[in-house]
């Protein structure tokens, strides 16, 4: 999602034209339930926990020792393998969480 602007209209004043870098486009209750069958198979196969919440997805596991490590690399591939099939991408920016 590129080149998406928002701005703010209450009563009649509006505030300047904003960028939006993030987010699903609202205004239809049909495009967010497709979005959601659409990657509803996103964790078969996979081992660790995921989250899902509107287009954010977290995949998680407890990392105790290099078995743990291995199949959390295993259950990334497979997500990686399942975005190049459906043609989809993922931000792969880091956040650490401290």
């Amino acid at each position: 999602m590129r080149n998406r602007r928002h701005r703010v209209c209450i009563k009649g004043k509006q505030l300047s034209w904003e960028g939006v870098w993030s987010g699903v486009p609202q205004g239809s209750v049909l495009r967010p339930l497709l979005f959601l069958i659409f990657i509803n198979d996103l964790e078969d196969n996979t081992t660790g926990s995921i989250l899902k919440f509107a287009d954010n997805t977290k995949i998680f596991r407890q990392v105790r020792d290099m078995h743990d490590n291995i199949q959390m690399q295993v259950d990334l591939d497979k997500l990686v393998e399942w975005a190049e099939k459906w043609q989809m991408q993922f931000n792969i920016s880091v956040r650490l969480c401290m």
